[in-house]
């Protein structure tokens, strides 16, 4: 009899201190959050010609396509649940993004003084044939500020909800670009004081007949042999900076400001592993608005043959929309 009451005293006193460590309020937070989800991207864009001297007659767009493919990232977090509860709360940490795609600029032709290899002032004739197409890879890393509501509905389930603020820390984007370019040139002579002969800026719209014409239309209206390539090389071994379907097919970085502050709510479902250990599903939006630098802005897309910096560097803004799912595991204590 007296084992029947000691086994029952003991039973009685495991079940209190269980109840009462399922009642204990856990106050400190830490969490990790895997994503995957898409990213919109929608870019305004400075009018490529604006980096050229004495540019005329340009035909640059001022927006362009981007073709997003999925999203990749994860979040830790530490925070802390202030009321008696445990339900409401501040949390900060460090999140990771990475996605890829590809930016379209349908067009470019930009006219603009320069001067050559014998420092000669023309007119450089720059087109590109058909579409300037760049592969983008972009890693963000930012620090969330949010607030944290949790509540638990049932004995497993809950819910958790995040609700606050981003500050980009790096915003770096790799590019692949695939582009191909005629340059041309043209030149306009004039007498100086002294009785010589000159070059000058050719500024019209059409250039003037007595003008020394180095494009392919020239070439075609005048010697129609289809040798134009070969004319165009020749007079590049001389120095001129002139070619037919030049490749700009480069690689690069490029960055965006730092210090950008964005949006960022994630409700998630919680499950009770434990007393101390969650699984959370969930989703999450995030809003990001990206500035550029005005030394990026001030960079030509190309001038000189095979020289090339991405269109990304003529890109004012960019607001960026993310969304998607979220899979983690939480630890309170």
């Amino acid at each position: 009899m007296k084992n029947i009451i000691s086994i029952i005293s003991v039973m009685g006193m495991a079940l209190t201190t269980q109840a009462q460590d399922a009642a204990k309020v856990n106050h400190w937070y830490v969490g990790i959050n895997g994503k995957v989800g898409n990213v919109q991207e929608k870019m305004s864009m400075r009018t490529l010609g604006l980096n050229y001297n004495n540019a005329i007659r340009n035909d640059v767009p001022v927006t362009s396509h981007y073709e997003n493919k999925t999203s990749f990232g994860a979040d830790i977090q530490i925070g802390y649940f202030f009321d008696k509860k445990g339900e409401w709360g501040i949390a900060t940490g460090v999140m990771y993004r990475t996605h890829e795609g590809e930016l379209t600029v349908n067009n470019m032709r930009v006219q603009y003084q320069s001067t050559d290899h014998n420092n000669a002032v023309y007119r450089q004739v720059i087109t590109a044939q058909g579409p300037i197409k760049e592969s983008l890879k972009t890693t963000n890393i930012t620090i969330p500020l949010v607030a944290k509501f949790r509540k638990q509905l049932s004995k497993v389930v809950g819910i958790m909800i995040d609700a606050g603020v981003t500050y980009s820390v790096q915003t770096e984007v790799e590019y692949d670009s695939r582009a191909t370019f005629d340059y041309e040139a043209i030149y306009k002579y004039a007498k100086n004081g002294d009785g010589g002969v000159v070059t000058v800026y050719d500024n019209a719209i059409v250039p003037d007949p007595s003008d020394w014409l180095i494009t392919k239309a020239q070439y075609q209206r005048t010697k129609g042999d289809g040798d134009e390539a070969a004319y165009f090389k020749s007079l590049q071994a001389e120095g001129h900076n002139v070619g037919l379907n030049e490749s700009a097919s480069k690689s690069g970085t490029f960055s965006y400001k730092t210090g950008t502050i964005g949006i960022l709510f994630q409700p998630s479902v919680t499950f009770r592993l434990s007393n101390h250990f969650n699984l959370l599903v969930g989703g999450y939006y995030m809003y990001q608005n990206f500035s550029n630098s005005e030394e990026n802005l001030n960079k030509r897309v190309t001038d000189k043959i095979g020289s090339y910096n991405s269109v990304l560097n003529t890109t004012i803004k960019n607001r960026q929309i993310s969304y998607g799912g979220t899979l983690g595991l939480s630890f309170s204590f």
